[in-house]
């Protein structure tokens, strides 16, 4: 993830090169027997050259539209504590932004000592553990967070970009934990966060970005049969990640419609779903 100024800045670079690609291409038809294969990796560099500023523009889109939905649907209390223990800078510099835009000031630790030490003493509302670091990797400043009176009831999120190759004889001892998979983004972030930090009374806004989403979710439940029970609780569990945990008229229908499903009530189910479809 770039900002601003480095996107302009890269993009001017990329555009450098397209144009001296171009040059070079015109340049080397005009000699005789120069070797096709010489031509061919010149056209290369400037494709490459040109894909990488459109997956620049694409990447930056994706940012935006995140951000937007960080900043309409998830008001966050701006009082949370949030520690992050990560060895890298650049993990700890792209945190910081996701946090910002919500709104949220990150505490950070630089290796596993000094995460046990600043857990205790913060006491945070949430913390971020990478597991390989120097001094003390995560799993060791988990358990002693743990094991000290202070720290039994902090939550504490995961944070690895290995976590399939973290699960054995580590992972075994700290069972239970949620983890975020690095690179972390605001789709993978925002749903851990909804679950673990305070939030203004106006919890959330729905906005008509997540109304979409949120109608297209109920209408697929529409072609569902309601014996399928298991697909069906998935696809409310995406709803609710979007609208989390407010008092807003989604959630009421989503208590109404796991009512309709315990008592397999499908005519119940139907018309709960048309209602919020055509509302």
């Amino acid at each position: 993830m770039f900002k601003p100024s480095e996107n302009h800045e890269i993009k001017s670079h990329l555009s450098v090169i397209m144009g001296f690609s171009e040059i070079l291409i015109n340049k080397l038809k005009e000699i005789d027997e120069v070797p096709y294969s010489l031509i061919k990796y010149a056209e290369n560099i400037q494709i490459s050259a040109s894909k990488l500023t459109e997956i620049i523009k694409v990447e930056k889109s994706k940012f935006d539209d995140e951000k937007k939905i960080a900043l309409q649907s998830f008001k966050f209390a701006s009082d949370n504590v949030i520690l992050v223990v990560d060895d890298n800078v650049m993990v700890q510099e792209l945190l910081k932004v996701l946090f910002e835009t919500i709104g949220i000031k990150i505490h950070i630790a630089f290796d596993g000592e000094m995460g046990v030490d600043l857990a205790l003493k913060l006491k945070p509302d949430l913390v971020i553990m990478d597991i390989a670091m120097p001094k003390m990797d995560g799993i060791t400043a988990i358990e002693k967070i743990r094991s000290d009176s202070q720290g039994k009831s902090i939550p504490i999120v995961i944070l690895s970009a290995s976590i399939e190759q973290e699960s054995g004889k580590k992972l075994s001892k700290v069972k239970g934990l949620d983890y975020l998979a690095k690179p972390v983004g605001f789709d993978r972030l925002l749903p851990v966060l909804d679950k673990y930090l305070k939030k203004n009374q106006d919890v959330i806004v729905v906005t008509e970005l997540i109304k979409e989403d949120i109608i297209q979710l109920f209408s697929e439940l529409s072609n569902i049969p309601i014996y399928k029970e298991d697909i069906i609780f998935e696809k409310l569990s995406a709803i609710k990640n979007i609208i989390g945990n407010s008092g807003n008229i989604y959630v009421k229908y989503i208590k109404k419609i796991e009512s309709a499903l315990d008592k397999a009530d499908e005519e119940e189910f139907k018309k709960l779903l048309d209602e919020i479809i055509h509302a």
